[in-house]
């Protein structure tokens, strides 16, 4: 993860903008048909849905996390987005005062993971992250070894299961887990 935040960050954020079968319109379509609640980066997913739609939600959610489309016109608009608030923050007191705070409290050499960078700092990693630098990450380090799974409500426990370990028991994450120091 050493100098790789932002690029993972952007690939977190591309796994909801289009799969390698639905455009980023059609996914949330598909999320909407479902009246699913949906939320999916590089740390996960979270998901509300009534219970008859939680497997057909989770094949779904599946298919974002594991066959993300990373189209480049996805990526650029995602960059842009990106760059236009933090240059926004260049002059906002209470932006610049809540960076200060964190690299006061939590002290990391540039490139660590959780190093906080200064919004010139952050506005000079957007513009230098490429799709490739994101895509890089995603394969390097997105899968399901050693992923929890929760669900609470009214569902078919054995189905969810099944449907877990036939949709996410495969996916195995190609570098073993370490805890960043």
């Amino acid at each position: 993860l050493m100098n790789r935040e932002t690029a993972c960050n952007f690939a977190g954020g591309m796994l909801m903008r289009g799969t390698k079968q639905r455009s980023r319109a059609e996914l949330k379509e598909a999320f909407e048909r479902l009246n699913a609640s949906v939320t999916i980066s590089g740390e996960g997913a979270s998901i509300e849905v009534r219970g008859e739609n939680l497997i057909p939600t989770l094949r779904l959610v599946a298919e974002a996390l594991r066959e993300p489309a990373f189209a480049p016109q996805e990526f650029e608009e995602m960059k842009r987005a990106a760059l236009t608030g933090a240059e926004a923050q260049r002059n906002e007191p209470s932006a610049l005062a809540g960076v200060r705070l964190a690299r006061h409290l939590h002290v990391y050499a540039p490139g660590h993971p959780h190093y906080t960078p200064t919004v010139e700092e952050r506005i000079t990693l957007i513009r230098k992250t490429t799709l490739a630098d994101a895509l890089a990450c995603y394969r390097e380090l997105f899968g399901a070894t050693g992923a929890d799974f929760a669900a609470v409500g009214d569902f078919q426990p054995e189905a969810v299961a099944r449907a877990v370990d036939e949709l996410f028991g495969p996916w195995k994450t190609p570098r073993p887990f370490n805890r960043v120091p």
